[in-house]
């Protein structure tokens, strides 16, 4: 399975961020290896204050509207919010994402679902070098909100992964281990930044 996600982002200050972005995938057990359409998502970031050397932690808060394919989301309509908290001191940074997502239907099919995804990262670059990061992501995907989640709907994967910064692109590559309820066990990812002003 092949995803690819374009999203154009727009900081409207240094609080406020808003975006859109595409869901597409590839796949020969769905459409015969021809790209697919799995919905589009609008999302709005408020972050109070910019990260500072004297402040190591900052937050934000993000929220996404979907409308999705029925096959990838059976409910079609949803939100998602997502807590994020950040320490960044020196060479390390760690981060926590506390993500709530729920159908936008009064019947849905699809209950609100909890997702807790970690990440640490040491520099091993100066920033005038391209400020290059390794590191551990960490996403588990909990299960519904209100009842205990049984192994066969939780699942969590591991990632080794680099950020690097340079020329002011940024480029996060990956590669995981997945296990729990999912088909796909590694995960190879890259995300692409590319500044159009």
């Amino acid at each position: 399975m092949l995803r690819v996600t374009p999203e154009l982002s727009y900081g409207f200050d240094e609080n406020w961020e808003g975006a859109l972005y595409w869901l597409t995938s590839v796949g020969p057990a769905q459409s015969g290896g021809r790209p697919v359409t799995d919905g589009v998502k609008v999302r709005a970031k408020w972050r109070p204050r910019s990260p500072a050397p004297d402040q190591p932690w900052y937050g934000a808060i993000n929220l996404e509207i979907g409308q999705l394919s029925r096959r990838f989301f059976p409910d079609q309509t949803s939100a998602e919010i997502k807590f994020i908290g950040v320490y960044q001191k020196n060479l390390w940074t760690a981060g926590v994402n506390l993500n709530i997502d729920r159908a936008l239907r009064a019947n849905s099919q699809v209950p609100t679902t909890v997702e807790v995804d970690t990440k640490l990262a040491y520099r091993v670059t100066p920033e005038d070098h391209g400020d290059l990061r390794v590191g551990l992501e960490h996403y588990a995907f909990l299960g519904p909100l209100r009842s205990q989640a049984g192994p066969s709907t939780r699942m969590t994967s591991a990632f080794l992964v680099a950020d690097l910064s340079l020329h002011h692109w940024d480029l996060n590559v990956g590669l995981g281990r997945a296990s729990g309820a999912t088909a796909d066990k590694w995960i190879l990812k890259a995300i692409i930044g590319v500044p159009l002003d």
